[in-house]
């Protein structure tokens, strides 16, 4: 199980646009150049993440979502404030046991100040899993992604501060079969 930071949805709301008051959704109800804010008083709050066989769940001890609800990767979405600094986040929306959509969740790729605007300049539904699992660390076992064997288009790396969930860890002789 892993944790991530996330706001709820309704956190963000349009200021100025099309969707005048209404909060951030699902990718094929948002309309580019809409502006949004974050309200004052938004907690991050922590989303407990299991990734089992058949996707991915909420898992327990968190401060948000149902313990075994499904979780689904709707969009990675682009913003971008009146300084063109951008800000990337997913999307993620938690369905009950009868598909019903119980929670829509933000997380951001950096941080986003309270009551600044941000205005919405992409929305990205075909890459959310790739960006999921560069951010969090996670990758998605057989069976769970239906693009086939596919081309490597980046090689990369990144250096993080060595704490909490990316903290070293010991494995011991013999438990990986060497």
């Amino acid at each position: 199980m892993q944790t991530i930071p996330v706001y709820q949805a309704d956190s963000f709301k349009v200021v100025h646009g099309a969707n005048l008051g209404d909060t951030m959704s699902f990718a094929d109800e948002l309309m580019l150049d809409d502006v949004y804010t974050l309200k004052k008083v938004s907690p991050r709050r922590v989303h407990p993440v299991v990734l089992s066989d058949d996707g991915l769940h909420v898992g327990t001890n968190g401060d948000t979502g149902t313990e075994g609800n499904a979780l689904f990767l709707d969009s990675c979405v682009t913003l971008m404030t009146q300084n063109a600094d951008t800000v990337e986040a997913l999307l993620i929306v938690e369905v009950d046991e009868h598909d019903g959509v119980e929670n829509i969740y933000v997380m951001p790729f950096s941080p986003i100040v309270e009551g600044i605007e941000y205005t919405l300049v992409g929305v990205d539904p075909e890459n959310a899993e790739e960006r999921f699992a560069q951010i969090t660390c996670l990758s998605f076992v057989k069976g769970t992604r239906d693009k086939g064997v596919q081309e490597i288009r980046w090689i990369g790396q990144s250096t993080i501060r060595a704490t909490g969930d990316f903290a070293p860890v010991v494995i011991k002789a013999g438990a990986l079969n060497n």
